[in-house]
């Protein structure tokens, strides 16, 4: 009897160390996703950011370059107009 009752309670023990054994290799798991979600929101909000960034320095590149377009137009306006002004004076 008292064997029956002693490989009982060692059952029970090992059933309990198994699962507190599954219980932390849920937690971990779950640790694990949840670092590797942060980690993938991490690695797109950099990629927002990178591509905010190219989309500012493409938009400054266009204004300066609309601003060249527009210097040089005026300077050419400038142009005929002293020729025209030369011509007649």
């Amino acid at each position: 009897m008292e064997k029956k009752g002693k490989e009982c309670v060692e059952r029970i023990r090992e059933e309990r160390k198994r699962k507190e054994e599954e219980e932390e290799e849920e937690e971990e798991e779950e640790e694990e996703e949840e670092e590797e979600e942060e980690e993938e929101e991490e690695e797109e909000e950099e990629e927002e950011e990178e591509e905010e960034e190219e989309e500012e320095e493409e938009e400054e590149e266009e204004e300066e370059e609309e601003e060249e377009e527009e210097e040089e137009e005026e300077e050419e306006r400038k142009r005929k107009r002293r020729g025209r002004g030369g011509g007649e004076g």
